[in-house]
């Protein structure tokens, strides 16, 4: 079953549903990964990334970051985890705030499992080769 539509409509849906409350989400790390509680520099890093981004980081931008393969598997999780909740959201919340604190809830798990380093690769993809967020 090829889901590929669904997540471009998602994205899209979700990603102009939010545009009004902003689709950034800045977060700060908290101590749940032996490197982000290893790395005083970890907890004052705050980036941001865009639900677009969020929804179209993969394998490739993982391996670019520099994640290692649990941390990949773990964010793949949280990311399909977070497809299924906004896709199931998407018949009650009309006015995409669930659906955006869904997205923002994942990016902030995503982002306490990366180092400092790696959030700022991560947003950086994000800014260069990444999907620009729909306005």
């Amino acid at each position: 079953m090829n889901c590929t539509p669904l997540v471009l409509a998602l994205a899209l849906f979700t990603t102009v549903g939010a545009s009004a409350q902003g689709t950034t989400a800045p977060t700060k790390t908290a101590a749940s990964d032996t490197k982000a509680t290893t790395d005083p520099k970890a907890a004052a890093t705050t980036v941001t990334v865009d639900h677009t981004c969020f929804l179209a980081s993969n394998d490739a931008t993982w391996k670019s970051v520099g994640t290692s393969a649990d941390v990949t598997a773990r964010i793949k999780t949280i990311q399909e985890k977070c497809k299924a909740d906004c896709s199931a959201l998407k018949a009650t919340d009309t006015s995409g705030a669930k659906q955006a604190g869904a997205m923002n809830s994942s990016i902030k798990t995503i982002q306490d499992l990366l180092t400092a380093d790696q959030k700022t690769k991560w947003s950086n993809w994000c800014k260069v080769s990444g999907p620009k967020p729909v306005k």
